[in-house]
């Protein structure tokens, strides 16, 4: 089984604020195709990374996770690239962990 972890940020790049509507149909998007969706919304994390371009940079995102039962790398990268253009960003991470449930 694997846990996937999808880290979207609340503001694009320009530092907009995302639309909510834009999280629902994320989240209900993972509900359908998974089964069920984990949203870590309540607070916010905050990300740091250094940029080349223009040094330290910040953002707050929010989390989302599913379980998979295969992971379906081709597919994973259509919505990786999906979810960049929405979310007007150059990268969004998507983290992948094999997991048991007990």
């Amino acid at each position: 089984m694997y846990l996937i972890q999808i880290l979207l940020p609340r503001y694009d790049n320009r530092g907009r604020r995302l639309s909510k509507r834009l999280f629902d149909e994320t989240a209900r998007a993972l509900a359908t195709s998974h089964g069920g969706v984990t949203v870590y919304s309540r607070s916010p994390a905050l990300g740091l990374w250094n940029s080349r371009r223009s040094g330290l940079k910040q953002d707050e995102i929010i989390v989302y996770e599913v379980l998979a039962s295969r992971f379906k790398r081709n597919l994973w990268k259509q919505r990786r690239d999906k979810w960049e253009a929405a979310f007007r960003q150059d990268s969004i991470l998507i983290r992948i962990s094999s997991c048991e449930q007990l």
